[in-house]
């Protein structure tokens, strides 16, 4: 009996101390927008605020904060959108609803723009504890390195 006890106790530090190599950093995602665009070619950008998240389905209220930009021309596929959720909830509903866009994002590009279509299908939507991100773009491992360099 005492070794079990012993062995559920070492169980859980082992947990407990996993948990802790999860956590993410504060991150200013103005900060980490600022050196992605000082180190990957992006095409003329629109930023995103505020009123415009409800035409993707989102809260502006689910995000402490947030960077979203699409391509201005809408003939490139390159999106870059980054949020800190307030809690796991939001953070679940931010994703699925950047899952979405990116499912039609495809369908939209999948027939017009074959190349596009390309950039879509190799980029993902990330989750990092209570932040998520979306980056579609040609450079889109890297704006996730950038990310994750700050997050980590």
């Amino acid at each position: 009996m005492k070794k079990t006890v012993l062995a559920v106790a070492a169980l859980l530090i082992v947990c407990a101390l996993a948990a802790c190599n999860q956590t993410v950093k504060q991150v200013d995602l103005d900060t980490v927008m600022s050196d992605i665009e000082n180190s990957v070619s992006l095409p003329e950008m629109m930023e995103l605020n505020a009123d415009n998240l409800s035409e993707y389905g989102m809260d502006a209220s689910d995000a402490k904060q947030f960077v979203f930009r699409i391509d201005k021309s809408g003939i490139k596929a390159d999106e870059v959108a980054m949020f800190e959720a307030n809690d796991a909830d939001a953070a679940a509903r931010i994703k699925e609803k950047l899952e979405a866009h990116m499912a039609q994002k495809a369908n939209e590009f999948n027939n017009y723009l074959p190349e596009e279509y390309a950039v879509v299908q190799q980029s993902s939507v990330e989750t990092y504890g209570n932040y998520v991100t979306m980056f579609v773009s040609p450079d889109a491992s890297e704006m996730a390195s950038i990310f994750e360099s700050y997050a980590q």
